[in-house]
């Protein structure tokens, strides 16, 4: 098993969040144009976005172990054994709970933190989130 890349899976992420971000966008066009309706319709399309991202990443960590972003950058999450994560690991643990627990003022920034330099600065790349799911990430085109 080839380890994942640090900054392959930073990128996984952000692609994941730029994509509800077309939504934020409509609404400040519709700002910016005095579009009371543009405004509401952009909300809409982003938690519409929101809600698609999250049900589209929970169907396939469980199918396949990837995120929308980490499919698109050949990354995969597996346990240490190489076994699929499954549901409750790969996302209701991975997923779901940490992403919850980084929503709490003060305290998710500080994990946030923490996620972030285990990811970089740990031995074997593991962010504070795979260590709650115990999952690692694996590069699947560096293992071909």
């Amino acid at each position: 098993m080839v380890i994942a890349d640090p900054a392959r899976r930073i990128l996984a992420r952000a692609i994941e969040a730029a994509l509800p971000s077309v939504g934020v966008l409509v609404s400040l066009a519709g700002g910016l144009a005095g579009s009371r309706t543009l405004v509401l319709a952009g909300g809409g399309l982003f938690l519409a976005l929101w809600l698609g991202v999250l049900v589209a990443n929970g169907w396939l960590v469980t199918a396949r172990g990837q995120t929308i972003g980490k499919g698109w950058l050949g990354l995969r999450i597996v346990r240490p054994d190489g076994s699929a994560p499954g549901f409750v690991r790969g996302f209701l643990l991975r997923e779901l709970a940490f992403g919850l627990l980084t929503g709490i003022p003060v305290l998710g920034q500080l994990l946030a933190l923490a996620d972030a330099a285990l990811l970089l600065a740990g031995e074997r790349r593991r962010s504070l989130h795979d260590v709650l799911a115990d999952t690692l990430v694996i590069d699947v085109r560096g293992a071909a």
